[in-house]
């Protein structure tokens, strides 16, 4: 009969019994000292919040992109997220290369600090016209790219009715005007 394993479990539980022992034992090995078997319990035990922590923020992610993340983490132009003043919530893989920096770099900051200082005015009227109005923009600027030279980019904006401080406001896409083919 083979051992089935109870609904509750998640993959990999099988691997350590209720009493935390090994689940088989080799002829001849040394048993694992308490010390041990404790260590790595609580390991295990880690883990699994770990484990958690990353589901339920893959969930919130589903939520706040209505179950597309994916589409909005992989898509083929610079994707930002933008709370009610501007500032970037999230930006996806394709807007970290443009920019040439790490994630946790561009959240935080608003989005026209990310444009060459002569189009920040431009940029923030862009948004300011986004939010007050409800209505979608589109903006021509100039960025410094990963490589160190200025592209041009169409910057468009469109606002989310309904979001509340801190929350998703604006979904911007930011696209490579004259993208590069090839190598350098």
């Amino acid at each position: 009969m083979g051992s089935q394993r109870p609904a509750s479990m998640e993959q990999g539980d099988e691997l350590v019994n209720e009493d935390s022992q090994p689940p088989l034992a080799l002829p001849g090995a040394l048993a694992p000292s308490d010390r041990l078997v404790a260590v790595l319990v609580r390991r295990l035990t880690e883990l699994r919040l770990a484990n958690g922590e990353l589901r339920q923020a893959l969930a919130g992610l589903d939520r706040r992109y209505g179950g597309t993340a994916d589409c909005f983490e992989f898509a083929p132009v610079a994707c930002c997220g933008l709370d009610s003043v501007g500032n970037v919530i999230d930006v996806n893989v394709a807007g970290s290369v443009l920019f040439g920096c790490s994630r946790s770099t561009i959240v935080g900051r608003p989005l026209d600090s990310l444009v060459i200082e002569a189009d920040r005015r431009v940029v923030g009227e862009h948004l300011r016209l986004c939010m007050s109005g409800r209505l979608r923009a589109a903006t021509d600027a100039r960025v410094l790219g990963h490589d160190g030279i200025e592209r041009a980019v169409q910057i468009v904006s469109a606002p989310l009715p309904y979001a509340s401080g801190g929350e998703l406001a604006v979904v911007t896409c930011i696209l490579d005007i004259v993208p590069r083919c090839g190598s350098k």
